[in-house]
């Protein structure tokens, strides 16, 4: 995951809204929720809220970080909605109509899940552990799509050997966690980034308390 710092419900959505009388995300025609998905697409740099895998609008899904089952009365608040990536088998599909504990709305998003170069996710906490479990980060085809990723990564960055990443010095890890959080000239991410910079950033860490 990576912190999303949202802003207030853009303009348009709210004028949309307004002259549709709509209440209940369950009220939006597709022209309403395709709206609504391309604005956090946007705010969320073209990444999956949960896994950060690549997104676009037809590759989403609206997804409510409160189930509209518990909490239909926040299911057209904006700080409750999120884009999420459309797979079957992890994040908002699998999730279905659970709440999840840990959000990306959250600082400790970030903090509470630890990366691996094998492109599995641990969780530091109860609230992160269940997350992970609802949102089924562990899934087969998400592992090896993060650990390609990671690959990609270190490869265009010249560092070889992968599993030996842990011997770079801290000056080659902080140009690379710079590099993962670089945008392109639309304001996207590359995807996976956050995983990049968080499995450095740990290094790093770790190196400090020694």
């Amino acid at each position: 995951m990576r912190k999303i710092h949202k802003d207030k419900m853009p303009n348009s959505i709210v004028e949309y809204l307004s002259e549709n009388k709509m209440d209940l995300y369950r009220d939006l025609d597709e022209n309403g929720r395709r709206l609504i998905r391309n604005k956090l697409i946007i705010e969320q740099k073209s990444l999956c809220a949960y896994c950060c895998c690549r997104i676009t609008i037809n590759s989403s899904r609206n997804s409510h970080l409160k189930s509209q089952r518990d909490y239909p009365n926040k299911s057209l608040e904006w700080g409750n909605l999120v884009a999420s990536c459309d797979y079957s088998r992890h994040c908002d599909k699998f999730q279905r109509v659970r709440s999840i504990p840990l959000t990306p709305l959250m600082e400790s998003c970030e903090e509470d899940l630890v990366f691996t170069i094998a492109g599995r996710v641990e969780g530091k906490t109860d609230e992160a552990k269940e997350t992970i479990k609802i949102l089924n980060l562990n899934e087969k085809s998400l592992v090896s799509m993060r650990k390609k990723a990671i690959l990609e990564f270190f490869d265009a960055n010249q560092i070889q050997p992968i599993d030996e990443y842990y011997l770079l010095d801290d000056e080659i890890l902080e140009i690379c966690i710079a590099l993962s959080t670089e945008e392109d000239q639309d304001g996207n991410l590359i995807p996976f980034a956050p995983i990049f910079s968080r499995i450095m950033s740990d290094l790093l860490a770790s190196r400090k308390t020694l």
